[in-house]
């Protein structure tokens, strides 16, 4: 979300958020007056980083799927080979 509590449609709108939280932080500039918008962006933040991981471990899940699609086809081929 950005300070408007909307979605980050882009990784490029993510990035440009993550720059100013850690500018704000590295300045020490979370005051009363931003702090709900930092604290917005640190949660927008963690959830982005939470489906980054779901995607990651769909993305393995699938990887190693189709690794044994291959070998058992590879296992098929070499059957074939030998007679």
């Amino acid at each position: 979300m950005d300070a408007e509590g909307v979605e980050f449609e882009t990784d490029e709108t993510f990035t440009m958020a993550v720059q100013t939280v850690i500018t704000w932080l590295e300045r020490g500039d979370c005051n009363k007056r931003n702090a709900n918008t930092f604290y917005t962006m640190i949660q927008s933040t963690n959830s982005h980083v939470r489906r980054l991981l779901n995607e990651k471990t769909q993305f393995e899940e699938e990887l190693q799927r189709a690794r044994e699609v291959m070998k058992g086809r590879m296992q098929g081929i070499l059957l074939q080979c030998e007679y």
